[in-house]
């Protein structure tokens, strides 16, 4: 009697396995460089959100102080710019009513910068003077716009005294007072600053001489760092309506 033997099981086994590992093999390496994909496109998109905070952030600290002048009986007008912020700004534009000037001006933190001056043609008055930065603010003249006349030229309505102290710890008071020695600007600090101390105070459209007075507390009482009779005069001589005082606080 003969016994008669298949293997016909066993290589439907034997196919069955090899079919499962080709089917995870397939998977795996379909799965491994898609998950790759996924990472690199969480990478990327976590990069834009921090580029994109980082570019808020140093958006939100530019501080410009804007002012424009002019020269007597002259239709030419002179922006003048100081960069109150801790980081440097970049002037990419600067606007005279709807009139553009392409420009590429870097000003350092705490420094000060002058653009043009810029021929106005027919002397447009009012003039509305503003400067766009790389990150897209825009800083307007802090005075207002700027007004024309054929006797003094460009000018603003307000004439002001800019007190910048440059700090980096201290307790500061601050006077300004008229020829007549009335007091049209008092500042003090509430505490210690830590930074730079810049303050402005309008004063009357008269020109006039000013008394500026800078103290720095020490110890329990008060030393002069200017003053007093320390005087200027408002406008400036080269005709800048607001004029600075820069000192030393340290």
């Amino acid at each position: 009697m003969h016994m008669k033997r298949t293997t016909f099981h066993k290589k439907k086994g034997i196919s069955t396995i090899l079919g499962t590992l080709i089917f995870i093999g397939i998977v795996f390496s379909a799965y491994v460089p898609m998950t790759l994909v996924m990472k690199q496109a969480d990478n990327v998109y976590e990069r834009k959100i921090h580029e994109t905070k980082a570019l808020d952030m140093e958006k939100e600290t530019e501080d410009l102080m804007v002012t424009a002048y002019g020269e007597a009986a002259s239709t030419d007008l002179t922006v003048y710019l100081q960069n109150r912020g801790a980081n440097e700004v970049t002037i990419i534009r600067v606007w005279l009513n709807e009139e553009i000037h392409e420009v590429e001006e870097v000003i350092s933190a705490k420094t000060s910068s002058e653009l043009g001056p810029y021929s106005v043609a027919g002397a447009e008055s009012p003039l509305r003077v503003k400067v766009t930065t790389d990150n897209g603010n825009i800083f307007e003249c802090n005075l207002g716009s700027v007004l024309y006349s054929e006797i003094n030229g460009w000018y603003t309505p307000s004439y002001a005294v800019t007190v910048v102290i440059m700090n980096n710890w201290g307790q500061y008071e601050i006077i300004v007072e008229d020829s007549l020695d009335v007091e049209v600007g008092y500042y003090k600090s509430s505490g210690n600053e830590q930074d730079d101390v810049s303050k402005t105070f309008l004063v009357s459209d008269t020109p006039d001489v000013y008394d500026v007075e800078v103290l720095k507390k020490v110890g329990g009482g008060w030393n002069y760092l200017i003053g007093p009779e320390f005087t200027i005069n408002v406008p400036s001589g080269s005709g800048n309506p607001v004029v600075y005082v820069v000192v030393d606080g340290t």
